[in-house]
């Protein structure tokens, strides 16, 4: 008696793959720390360089008034870098993921993502098609990913950071 699989059993083996435990994760943590590194460095910048005065005493050498204006240039600044910020916090999709994994691994593009393809109009069982997924989780099956990337590059277009 042959058994036939579905699209959904074909799903439930996928979920049980490599791809789904550690490196997946650590890769959306990865691309999630990025995209807050660019976002609150800025923000953080702003802040310590008001701190930054206030701790050196420069409030107390000026007159009232220009330590109220400094209090609200320091407002205005943080107030216009969140309106008119480059960056986004997005969650990282599953897309995103597989393509920086495939990037940081040297990996063909669409390796991992084509784990989840479907043939059509064949049968799941086709061995063809079984040697093609089997040599895709052979490929994919020791991908790691690299380090993040602290990079403001793309938020700081005047290199203020240094």
């Amino acid at each position: 008696m042959t058994t036939t699989s579905s699209p959904q059993d074909q799903k439930e083996t996928l979920k049980d793959t490599p791809l789904s435990k550690l490196p997946f994760i650590r890769t959306r943590a990865i691309l999630l720390w990025e995209r807050c590194y660019a976002v609150f460095v800025p923000m953080l910048a702003i802040v310590i360089t008001f701190l930054g005065l206030s701790l050196m005493g420069i409030w107390q050498l000026l007159p009232w008034w220009a330590h109220w204006l400094g209090l609200l240039t320091t407002f205005l600044a943080l107030v216009t870098y969140v309106h008119w910020r480059p960056g986004s916090l997005s969650w990282p999709h599953r897309e995103e993921i597989f393509r920086r994994l495939e990037k940081d691994n040297r990996l063909p593009s669409g390796t991992l993502l084509d784990q989840d393809d479907t043939p059509l109009g064949q049968d799941q069982n086709n061995s063809l098609w079984q040697l093609h997924l089997d040599r895709l989780q052979s490929i994919s099956s020791n991908v790691q990913p690299n380090p993040p990337k602290a990079s403001i590059d793309q938020t700081d277009p005047f290199s203020l950071r240094y």
